[in-house]
């Protein structure tokens, strides 16, 4: 349990409490506040949890001179609540040869710093970020990667963050993956088949570029042509292109300078 007070040295006291049913809450602590600002507690509980396990917390405090007592909204912690799960992580493509990886953490007042490693494809990790704890609940982090060597498009990144608390132990969070990608690149094309003649392109491009796009027969013969310029760099254009008669064609996408083929069924 840990709580991050901001009216620490107008607190005389903080009394812990735990309950199995929600409704009793007997004290498991009782400590005197420290007056600093801000005030930073921790304490472990050696509970056993079992697959069935429930306890709810919460925290109570004594205001000095006035004596008012106050209490925290309950916690409720069970047998899923595991470590890694108090902090969440993501990692996305947001840019050319740019990647965004952002965590928020909810143990941030228990930890030290965290840091942020890199592995491209089957090669080792690297460090390429630490950050220092900003001791703030539910505090987000964010970090983006421009990495100085050359990655090819489709190659997995892999990153890995480990969170070191104040006491030297670690909490290493499970490994996020993304394709890298440069740019000008198409991620998807749907439906496909295709029964309406409505084509989705999902296609990654800095704003500004245009993408072209060609749908062609087998014999080479054009049956529908159209441009779109990027809004951004996560872009998702649909496409009225008829219904075509029954059979396979191809769709020749070029943005900022590359090609890409694609095969497509119309039913």
């Amino acid at each position: 349990t840990y709580w991050h007070s901001l009216i620490d040295t107008a607190v005389g006291i903080y009394s812990l409490q735990r309950s199995v049913d929600s409704i009793n809450f007997p004290t498991i602590l009782d400590t005197a506040a420290l007056h600093n600002i801000p005030g930073q507690y921790s304490y472990i509980d050696p509970v056993n949890f079992t697959s069935s396990s429930v306890y709810y917390y919460r925290l109570r405090w004594t205001m000095m001179g006035s004596g008012t007592v106050y209490t925290s909204p309950v916690r409720k912690v069970d047998n899923s609540d595991s470590a890694s799960n108090l902090i969440t992580m993501n990692a996305q493509s947001v840019g050319d040869r740019t990647a965004l990886v952002s965590w928020i953490s909810y143990i941030d007042g228990m930890a030290d710093h965290y840091t942020l490693e890199r592995a491209v494809a089957n090669n080792t990790y690297s460090v390429i970020h630490n950050a220092a704890a900003l001791n703030h609940y539910a505090q987000r982090y964010d970090f983006t990667d421009r990495p100085s060597m050359t990655i090819q498009n489709g190659v997995p990144v892999h990153y890995r963050l480990t969170a070191v608390m104040r006491d030297g132990t670690t909490i290493v969070l499970p490994v996020r993956t993304i394709e890298w990608d440069n740019g000008n690149s198409v991620v998807n094309l749907y439906p496909n088949p295709n029964f309406d003649g409505n084509l989705t392109i999902q296609w990654h491009a800095e704003a500004g570029t245009v993408m072209h796009i060609n749908i062609f027969d087998a014999s080479g013969r054009s049956s529908y042509e159209a441009s779109v310029t990027a809004g951004q760099w996560n872009n998702t254009t649909t496409f009225p292109t008829l219904k075509h008669a029954t059979g396979v064609y191809f769709v020749r996408m070029e943005i900022g300078g590359q090609r890409y083929t694609a095969k497509v069924v119309y039913e």
